[in-house]
């Protein structure tokens, strides 16, 4: 089957038309009084954006110097709390020192060490016995018995 071609010369004696696409509007000129009302508005807008800035300068500036005397205050109660504990703790350590628990144990108790005629030993049997039942029953009938007596003794006023 033959393809066709395209014929070129179809559109060849057409009569060419004036239209370029530009449309001429009305007022050409910009109007002053416009243009004037627009450059006072940009300029209260940047005076608006500059006035905003300032403010959340000034409010960051007093946020942070806030916050660095709240810091500075927990540091002095920090030191304050720190020279405590080495206090209580130096105490502590002169309480529980053995030479200082001998002594107070000695003059205000009363209390001496031990010595070696005062241990007695006493000589207990060979060998200790555990005895548990063997049997499942026996078991059985040890913890009914034991359920029973702790029933008794809670219900005994």
């Amino acid at each position: 089957m033959p393809q066709g071609a395209y014929d070129l010369d179809a559109f060849a004696n057409r009569p060419k038309s004036n239209y370029s696409g530009i449309r001429v509007a009305q007022g050409g000129k910009p109007n002053r009084k416009r243009l004037e009302r627009l450059r006072s508005l940009n300029t209260a807008i940047m005076a608006a954006l500059l006035l905003g800035l300032a403010c959340s300068l000034l409010q960051s500036y007093a946020t942070l110097n806030e916050l660095n005397m709240s810091v500075q205050y927990t540091q002095n109660e920090l030191a304050t709390a720190k020279s405590e504990y080495d206090y209580l703790s130096s105490v502590l350590s002169s309480k529980t020192n053995l030479k200082t628990v001998e002594e107070v144990a000695g003059t205000e108790l009363g209390l001496m060490k031990r010595d070696e005629s005062q241990v007695t030993y006493i000589t207990m049997e060979k060998e200790s016995v555990i005895s548990s039942p063997e049997t499942g029953t026996e078991k059985l009938v040890n913890y009914l018995h034991c359920l029973g007596s702790d029933i008794l003794q809670a219900l005994d006023p």
